[in-house]
Formats: structure tokens, C-alpha cells, sequence
């Protein structure tokens, strides 16, 4: 048969393109067929496959070796990320409290916001303050009336203002039991102001004030001075809204005593109707004062 008749591989059967130069190599098995031995496939020139083929499964190797370590790897990855998550979640349930407690520290929230979130306003001081003073009745027309007719005393070095009732001494060596207002550029406070003069030393160390039967314990220090024949102790404090009430229901009271303790004797002395009075303007004007300042915000 001639070569050009040749239509499939004697040996394996596949089909087999047309020759060139007067050779036919079956694509499949290699087997080589020539002009002058067309049907001879024992004379096989190449007996192995041909090198397109040989490549492809050079690759075909290459390539499954690079899978196998592309799973290896992933496994080895998968394996770490299990043993991490589950040691942080050992973590946590060993120590709860201590992952809870890092937590706080790092995001921290002052009580103001905390509020705000709640829902809740942050009250300013003063409200509560005139909260204290709704039992002290006044109207514009009386504030002004009382401002005006008020002794004011201002500090040359600090510019803060002294307000005080046109009762309240000036001096310390006289009895006294009474209040003024302490005013600056942004704020005002009470002070309290108690005196007591006698004959000899009573070295008052504790007050007990009785409003109509009720009785408040004072507890202050006493300054003193005094001349040939006279001995005085006064004592001067800001008012906190703590001790503001008992200030209240003394300016209302009807019957109001104190009680000066010292090392071996007391005194009592009685509030009398003036001095209340002007306790009793003093806490207007403190209110009024408090309202302005409340508008300005």
C-alpha cells in the first residue's frame, strides 16, 4: 500500500494526517511510516511520544505537584485560624469580667454624657439653689426696691461686690447674727456671718440654733479680738445649699435661739425680729441675684 493511502495507524489504530516529505508519525502513538515502508510499523524511528506530547504531561506533573501544595497550605492556614479562635474564646470565658473591664477603660464616658444619652438634662446649680428658695416670695418691683436701698462695700483688689442689708453692722465687736452677698463677674454666694460679745472669753467651739422648737447644729471655728473690757468672737462662712434651708426657715420662723457653746460655758442668745427681717430681705435679694444670672445664660 502506498504511503498516501495510509489512513490509520497500523499499530494503535488513530487516524493519521496527510505525509509530508514522505513521512507520516502517528500523533498519537509516534509510530513513523515512510515511502519505503509504508506499512512496516515495526521500523519505528520514534517510539515515544511526540514532544508536544511529552511537554503537555510534563506539565500535567508540574501542575498536580502545585495543587498538592496549595492544599497542604490551606489546611495548614485553616488549622491555624481554628486554634486562634478557639483560644480567644477560652480566653474570654476564663476572664469575663477582665474583657469586660477593657472594654469600659477604652471607650471611657464622663456622667454628663451618660445622661445626655439616658435622655437626661444636667441641671445647673442655680435651679437648684432657687429650688431651695421658693419659700421666699419676690417680684421685680420689690428686687429693685431692695438692690437700691442696699449698703454694697467693693473690693479694689479682686472688683467683687458686697451687698448687705442697711441693718447689718459694719463692725465685728457687736452682737450680730446675720447674711450678705458675696457677687462677682459671673457668680454670687451667701455669707454667714455670726458675732458674739461679752465680758470674758466663751471660746465658742459649737452653735445650736432653735427655729420654733427645732434644732440645728452649727459646727465653726471663731476668730477673736478684744479691748480692755471687751471680748468678741465672730465667725464668717459661705453658705452651701446644705446649710441654706436652715437659713430659710430662720428668715420665717417666729421664735429663733442660738446657743454658743465654748470650752467650760454657753450663752443663749435670741434672734429678735430685726435681724430676722433681714435675713429675710438678704435671701430676696440672693434669689433675684440668681434669676439674673440665670436669664444671661
Amino acid at each position: 500500500m502506498e504511503l498516501k493511502e495510509l489512513k490509520k495507524c497500523n499499530n494503535c489504530g488513530a487516524q493519521l494526517e496527510p505525509e509530508q516529505d514522505g513521512i507520516i508519525q502517528c500523533k498519537y502513538c509516534g509510530t513513523v511510516y515512510s515511502s519505503d515502508h509504508p506499512e512496516d510499523h515495526d521500523e519505528v524511528e520514534v517510539a515515544t511520544l511526540p514532544a508536544d506530547t511529552t511537554n503537555n504531561a510534563k506539565k500535567s506533573e508540574i501542575g498536580s505537584g502545585a495543587v498538592f501544595l496549595i492544599l497542604i497550605f490551606l489546611t495548614l492556614l485553616i488549622f491555624i485560624i481554628v486554634a486562634f479562635v478557639k483560644s480567644r474564646v477560652s480566653l474570654e470565658n476564663d476572664y469575663p469580667e477582665s474583657v469586660k473591664l477593657d472594654t469600659a477603660v477604652s471607650s471611657p464616658k464622663s456622667i454628663e454624657e451618660d445622661k445626655k444619652q439616658e435622655g437626661d438634662k444636667v441641671e445647673d446649680p442655680s435651679l437648684a439653689t432657687l429650688k431651695i428658695l421658693a419659700a421666699i416670695p419676690l417680684d421685680s418691683k420689690t428686687f429693685k426696691k431692695l438692690y437700691s436701698r442696699a449698703r454694697k462695700k467693693r473690693d479694689e483688689f479682686s472688683d467683687n461686690l458686697a451687698i448687705y442689708d442697711p441693718t447689718s453692722p459694719q463692725y465685728t465687736n457687736v452682737n450680730a447674727f446675720y447674711i450678705y452677698i458675696n457677687k462677682d463677674s459671673s457668680d454670687c454666694n451667701l455669707r454667714f456671718c455670726k458675732q458674739y460679745v461679752s465680758d470674758s472669753w466663751l471660746n465658742i467651739n459649737e452653735m445650736i440654733i432653735n427655729t420654733d422648737g427645732k434644732n440645728s447644729t452649727y459646727s465653726v471655728s471663731f476668730n477673736k479680738g478684744n479691748s480692755s473690757n471687751s471680748f468678741w468672737e465672730w465667725s464668717y462662712d459661705n453658705v452651701d445649699d446644705y446649710n441654706l434651708p436652715m437659713l430659710v426657715e430662720i428668715a420665717n420662723a417666729r421664735k429663733v435661739k442660738v446657743k454658743y457653746s465654748g470650752d467650760k460655758y454657753y450663752d443663749v442668745v435670741t434672734i429678735n425680729r430685726v435681724q430676722k427681717m433681714a435675713l429675710f430681705r438678704e435671701l430676696q435679694l440672693y434669689k433675684g441675684l440668681l434669676q439674673q444670672q440665670l436669664k444671661k445664660q
